[in-house]
């Protein structure tokens, strides 16, 4: 009987350790890619190295959805900004599976470009959480900059944050 529940408490503490070891958080993942598609100006599809497909959502921001005012323009700027190769650092996973991920092309921050040419918000919720407070600061500048010289969704007309939008989407 004390064989036995030695044997069934160190195969319990094994199943712990191994619970524990499944549940750790594998992020961030860094990896190179191609560019393979734009979807909208902050969601692309690439291939890695290894020819693994990934489904990519810019972290930090939010542009405009592609049936809202200025979604053709943010992608087209995401189409210039970025070409085959970029440089990922994956974050998490949202909950439609998309890798939420910081890109960079020729290290420059895609996201931070996207705010200044004026073609994405921050995203505040996600922003405060995965920027350091001075990148949080540059990217609010940059987007108050983009917001003062008109560039992008900022000119002359009301916008509507893509949260906001996809929300009265929702209530119709």
């Amino acid at each position: 009987m004390r064989k036995f529940l030695t044997f069934f408490v160190l195969g319990f503490l094994l199943l712990v350790v191994q619970a524990q070891n499944q549940n750790q958080n594998p992020y961030p993942i860094k990896y190179l890619a191609n560019v393979v598609y734009i979807v909208d100006g902050d969601t692309l599809h690439a291939k890695d190295e290894n020819g693994l497909k990934h489904k990519i959502r810019i972290a930090n921001i939010d542009a405009p959805e592609m049936n809202q005012r200025d979604g053709k323009g943010s992608r087209e700027n995401l189409l210039f900004l970025v070409d085959e190769n970029v440089e990922v650092t994956t974050l998490y996973k949202d909950r439609y599976k998309r890798e939420v991920s910081n890109i960079y092309y020729k290290n420059q921050d895609i996201a931070l470009q996207q705010v200044r040419d004026g073609y994405a918000w921050i995203f505040p919720t996600y922003a405060k959480k995965y920027l350091t407070e001075d990148r949080l600061k540059i990217y609010y500048q940059a987007q108050e900059e983009a917001k003062m010289k008109k560039r992008g969704l900022w000119q002359n007309y009301e916008v509507i944050p893509p949260w906001v939008f996809r929300k009265n989407l929702k209530t119709i």
